[in-house]
């Protein structure tokens, strides 16, 4: 029969590491922390894929617990079946089959909760690496007078990308679409076919609609803060895809070599040099919202 200092011993062997660990990396940071002070003066821009960034942090540490939890699917039932068995002397049928229900119904759950969470993590990692291509194609636009900001925080949604500059002011939406292999080596391609785009044999009507809905938001949005009509105009970029252009779309779509040749030739609501500053003003103060303590901590619904 175990022992109480058995017992005693499981628990200390696997909890106290942990928590001993805990401890010292929570005062060394909490140390640091009160010895230095950033050097940053004021909030940051954000970068491209910001809040998919958040989203990847928080998956992070939902892994974490889900694998904690499966580890104590099987820990948890055996630690309370050696107390039950200590302090009762026998375990019940009950008892015992309860906990194994227990263990396995957490462990089944914490596997499945895992399952998700990769693939989460995965498209999520996708999108991130096509904005941030999308995002550095586009920042080659302010060697030719452009303004460039990412990830627009709106009401309930971010728009990928602003840019602003004498041909008007676009709400850049990327779409990171994966590609399926195609068995005749043919490259995969997008097909444009007025405001449906054929993609890999199914159609999308969603994706350019999406963009509108966004540059009305940021028309809505902008006239409202720079006290002047403001219109901006939707662009697509799919990063990694040839377009096929069919036939004629309302909305631009693009792929991210294009960006560069193709943003001079759009014709959006002109802006003079004053009103392109104002718009630009807006939109800065709207993104510039890191600070440097929360680069590397829990997103905001998290803390």
């Amino acid at each position: 029969m175990p022992t109480l200092a058995f017992i005693v011993s499981i628990i200390s062997v696997v909890l106290v590491p942990i928590l001993v660990t805990l401890i010292i990396i929570w005062w060394r940071f909490s140390y640091r922390k009160r010895q230095s002070v950033s050097p940053l003066t004021r909030e940051m821009l954000r970068a491209p894929g910001t809040r998919l960034r958040s989203e990847i942090f928080s998956i992070q540490f939902d892994l974490s617990t889900s694998i904690s939890a499966a580890f104590m699917s099987g820990l948890y039932p055996a630690l309370v079946y050696f107390a039950h068995h200590y302090y009762f002397g026998t375990v019940s049928g009950f008892v015992a089959a309860s906990m194994a229900l227990f263990g396995v119904s957490l462990f089944g759950f914490s596997i499945s909760r895992l399952f998700i969470l990769v693939q989460r993590k995965e498209r999520l990692k996708r999108g991130l690496e096509c904005e941030m291509a999308v995002g550095i194609e586009l920042d080659q636009l302010m060697k030719q007078g452009y303004s460039v900001f990412h990830d627009l925080p709106a009401e309930g949604f971010n728009i990928d990308h602003v840019v602003i500059g004498k041909n008007g002011v676009f709400a850049v939406e990327t779409k990171g679409r994966s590609k399926k292999m195609s068995k005749d080596g043919k490259e995969s391609k997008i097909t444009m076919s007025g405001k449906v785009l054929e993609i890999g044999g199914w159609h999308d009507r969603v994706t350019l609609e999406q963009a509108e809905r966004q540059a009305v938001w940021l028309s809505r949005w902008l006239s409202e803060a720079v006290g002047d009509r403001v219109q901006a105009s939707p662009v697509v970029v799919f990063p990694g895809w040839y377009i096929d252009r069919k036939s004629s779309s309302p909305v631009p779509v693009l792929n991210e070599k294009e960006i560069v040749s193709w943003f001079r030739k759009l014709h959006g609501q002109a802006l003079d040099a004053a009103m392109m500053k104002r718009v630009a003003y807006q939109v800065e103060r709207r993104v510039r919202d890191i600070s440097s303590d929360s680069v590397l901590t829990l997103p905001e619904h998290l803390k």
